[in-house]
């Protein structure tokens, strides 16, 4: 048989090469699947999690002893959670926020010349020119017990503040609404008004707060507060936050489909290719060639949906290593394709077998050190 007229086929022998590497990429999706983050609570999005402390920690975890504090009740609900954009770290939120006070605040109120609207700020708000705070009623309402309580809808953009891409594609994300007291004179050092929530919520998150590729795991509530320098005084004031947090994690199929399956496709060509005979160079060589081309696009392409973020992703360090078994193959293709042209023609058939040993030998090993790769970079 001559070159030119030899078909490209897989050898016999290598059969069984193609069935570790069916069988590896099921394991490995069966792995990732099972051990993605899964949905905790089934109606996580009706829960709500009181985490309360006389004691209340700052940001620098010290805790701030309060003898007296004029109490801020809170309620609110996230009607539509959408527009999640990872790589800006933003999402937008709309809904109802309501606010309970007491007569002692209210006659704050009235000395300062203050609206209840005012008493609350959206601490992690971005762009508020593109943002509304509106009260469902002109004025407040005076409850049985003698406090007033009001109702505002408000809708805006919100800043994520911790991105946990380690283990992404099959990661969570946990956005946060904070509110904030204000004015000035609701700080610790003056009024010490402090954010509570009100114990008649039932549920923080609405019917509208699915993301696409997302589950909507569970929802709470925490206390917290915020220090700010205050130059002119030399000095420092605190102020209550209340933070609602809403967790999410991927859906691991359609993570797994969207990106690990192309990845994997790309990767069994790359460790096909040994299995073509050595006196194929041509073929050999560029298929290693062409699939390191197209790694790196679709990196970017999953660079591209997150932020900047000063560590390695669980995908990264998968492409990073497919990197280096294309590159590996490419200059074993291209040693074995001199080692052929080098040799005496009467030499070459063992050569050429010789060089088809040596490279079932590197598929192997590269299929089972990805495998291993994948494991180590997941659980680490």
């Amino acid at each position: 048989m001559t070159r030119d007229m030899m078909i490209i086929r897989i050898r016999p022998s290598r059969w069984l090469v193609l069935s570790l590497v069916v069988i590896s990429l099921i394991l490995m999706g069966h792995m990732l699947l099972q051990s993605a983050p899964s949905e905790a609570i089934s109606t996580g999005a009706k829960t709500l999690r009181q985490e309360l402390s006389i004691a209340r920690p700052n940001q620098d975890g010290q805790e701030i002893l309060l003898s007296k504090t004029i109490p801020l009740k809170v309620g609110i609900q996230l009607k539509n959670v959408y527009n999640l954009q990872l790589a800006l770290q933003t999402y937008s939120a709309d809904g109802w926020y309501w606010v309970a006070w007491t007569e002692e605040l209210n006659e704050i109120l009235q000395q300062e010349n203050l609206r209840p609207g005012k008493m609350i700020d959206f601490f992690n708000q971005v762009e508020p020119w593109n943002s509304r705070i509106e009260p469902e009623t002109s004025e407040p309402r005076r409850l049985p017990d003698g406090s007033y309580y009001q109702t505002f809808r408000f809708s805006g953009n919100f800043y994520i503040a911790q991105i946990g891409e380690r283990r992404s594609p099959f990661s969570s994300v946990q956005l946060q609404t904070v509110l904030e007291t204000r004015p000035e004179s609701f700080a610790f050092s003056n009024h010490a008004v402090v954010l509570e929530p009100d114990p008649n919520m039932t549920t923080i998150v609405g019917n509208y707060s699915e993301l696409s590729g997302y589950k909507l795991e569970k929802g709470w509530i925490e206390q917290s507060t915020n220090t700010y320098p205050i130059s002119a005084k030399n000095t420092e004031e605190t102020f209550s936050q209340l933070s609602v947090n809403v967790l999410y994690s991927t859906e691991p199929w359609s993570a797994f489909m969207t990106w690990i399956l192309p990845l994997l496709i790309v990767m069994i060509i790359v460790l096909l290719a040994p299995s073509l005979d050595s006196l194929l160079e041509e073929v050999r060589l560029a298929i290693p060639s062409t699939a390191l081309l197209t790694l790196v696009l679709m990196q970017q392409s999953y660079k591209s949906e997150l932020p900047a973020i000063p560590y390695l992703t669980f995908l990264d360090k998968i492409y990073a290593y497919c990197y280096l078994i294309a590159l590996g193959l490419f200059i074993l293709f291209l040693w074995s394709s001199n080692q052929l042209e080098a040799v005496k023609k009467e030499e070459k058939d063992t050569l050429r077998i010789r060089l088809n040993h040596i490279g079932t030998i590197g598929q192997i090993s590269a299929w089972i050190s990805l495998i291993l790769v994948t494991l180590i970079a997941w659980f680490l």
